[in-house]
């Protein structure tokens, strides 16, 4: 080979970047996330049950794009969510209570329900929890 010809080889300098650079893109290929586990618990309004008339919802949001939320209602205060994702998550919560009877509608005749949220304003960007492995939440939300 002479030194005015291509190389077939790349320099050694040019094949460990080369090597480094094809190591990250072969780690990002497959799933590198933990498989979803089942969480369950208690939530409370101010250290007491939530109200017996109460619709409740928690919602477990990775901070890792791409990934699924999971979502579970909370039903006598207890909740069961058996595909919720591990790692950095945010809990969200939406518990709200009927106000006053059932309303009919002026423009559609439809019957509605007004409600009033119970969930205290610092909770309304989430919490941020971090979940590894299955596991008992429980949480008592406060002003």
């Amino acid at each position: 080979m002479t030194s005015g010809e291509p190389s077939a080889m790349p320099a050694c300098g040019s094949l460990a970047v080369w090597i480094a650079v094809c190591g990250v893109w072969l780690s990002g290929c497959g799933s590198q996330t933990r498989p979803p586990v089942p969480v369950s618990g208690v939530v409370t309004l101010r250290g007491k049950p939530l109200p017996a008339d109460a619709q409740a919802f928690i919602s477990f949001t990775p901070a890792a794009a791409g990934m699924p939320s999971a979502s579970a209602a909370v039903t006598s205060g207890s909740y069961a969510c058996p595909q919720t994702p591990q790692g950095q998550v945010t809990a969200f919560f939406e518990i709200t209570k009927p106000l006053g009877p059932p309303r009919k509608s002026d423009r559609t005749g439809e019957l509605y329900q007004e409600t009033q949220s119970l969930v205290p304003a610092r909770y309304a960007s989430g919490l941020p929890v971090t979940i590894e492995g299955p596991t008992t939440k429980d949480f008592d939300l406060v002003d």
